[in-house]
C-alpha cells in the first residue's frame, strides 16, 4: 500500500529525504518525508508487505526526478521580483497640494488626492514629481511632472542575466491631452506616450521592457517630457524588475523529469 500526500504550503526550496526507525506499535514502517519546492511528499509502507521497499525508492527516485519539471518551467518565473515598488508606504507622503474639482481626479481613479513627495526607499524624487493616492486609501502611484525626473538604483542584479521591467501607467486628469513617459534603465532610454482619458476610465497600460545587467545594480531614472501645449501627466505605479527564465535550463531540467516517470513506469 503506498500513500502520498501534497501540501502547498511548504516554502522549502530544497529536496531531501530521511528515515526514521519503524515503529511497531503503529504498525507503520520506513515513514519517508521527501521535501521539494513547495511540496511536501509522504509515503507510507505497511511492514507486513514484502518487497515493496524497492518500489517505494523507485516512486522516491521518479517524484524527485519530476520535481525537475516544476523547477524548470516555473522555477525562476515563480521566484519573486528582484525589485518591487508601489509607491503605498506612508514615507513617501508629503503635504496635501490642497486641489480641487477636476484636479483630485486621474483617468484612472475617479477620486484622487495629490501630495507634495518625500525621497523615500531610495528614490530621489525632488526633480520634479508628486505622489497620487486613491482617495480614502493607501494605494499610490508617482506622478511624473517637468524637470529632471526621478530616479532610483535597482540592487542584487547578476551580471549577464536577462531582466523584465514593467510597470503600470497611466494619465492624470487634462482629458484628451498627451503625455510622454521617458524610462532609462542602465542608460538604455524608451519612450511610451499616451493620452489623458475620462476620470476613472482607465484601468492603466503595463509596460515591459527588457535588459541585459553589465554589473550587480543599475540605475533607473523616470522623466516627463509632455508635448508643448499639452498640460497632461503620466502616472506609474506597481514597478518590478524579475529575471527572465533560462530556457536552456528549463528544457534540460523537463527532460530529466520526464526521464525519470518513463523510468519509474518502465519498471512499475
Amino acid at each position: 500500500m503506498l500513500t502520498v500526500r501534497y501540501n502547498r504550503q511548504t516554502p522549502s526550496h530544497w529536496l531531501s529525504a530521511k528515515f526514521p526507525r519503524n515503529s511497531s506499535k503503529t504498525g507503520l514502517a520506513d515513514c519517508v518525508h521527501v521535501k521539494m519546492r513547495n511540496w511536501i511528499v509522504g509515503a507510507w509502507m505497511s511492514v507486513t508487505e514484502v518487497g515493496a521497499t524497492m518500489k517505494l525508492k523507485r516512486t522516491l527516485l521518479a517524484l524527485s526526478l519530476a520535481s525537475g519539471i516544476a523547477l524548470g518551467t516555473s522555477g525562476q518565473a515563480s521566484a519573486g521580483p528582484v525589485y518591487f515598488e508601489d509607491f503605498n508606504s506612508d514615507a513617501f507622503v508629503g503635504a496635501s497640494l490642497g486641489l480641487s474639482g477636476i484636479d483630485l481626479t486621474s483617468d484612472r481613479w475617479a477620486s484622487t488626492t495629490y501630495y507634495f513627495i518625500n525621497d523615500a526607499k531610495g528614490w530621489d524624487l525632488q526633480g520634479g514629481a508628486y505622489l497620487a493616492r486613491q482617495t480614502g486609501t493607501s494605494d499610490g502611484a508617482l506622478l511624473l511632472n517637468e524637470n529632471d525626473g526621478v530616479a532610483t538604483t535597482i540592487y542584487n542584479l547578476t551580471p549577464g542575466q536577462t531582466y523584465t521591467l514593467s510597470m503600470l501607467l497611466w494619465g492624470d486628469n487634462r482629458e484628451k491631452n498627451p503625455y510622454v513617459l521617458n524610462v532609462n534603465i542602465g542608460g538604455a532610454i524608451t519612450s511610451f506616450g499616451g493620452t489623458d482619458l475620462a476620470a476613472g476610465t482607465n484601468p492603466g497600460t503595463t509596460l515591459n521592457i527588457t535588459f541585459t545587467a553589465t554589473s550587480s545594480s543599475t540605475t533607473l531614472r523616470l522623466t516627463e517630457s509632455t508635448p508643448a501645449g499639452s498640460e497632461a501627466s503620466p502616472i506609474v505605479d506597481n514597478i518590478t524588475v524579475t529575471a527572465v527564465p533560462d530556457a536552456a535550463s528549463s528544457l534540460l531540467l523537463l527532460g530529466m523529469g520526464l526521464a525519470g516517470l518513463g523510468a519509474w513506469r518502465k519498471r512499475s
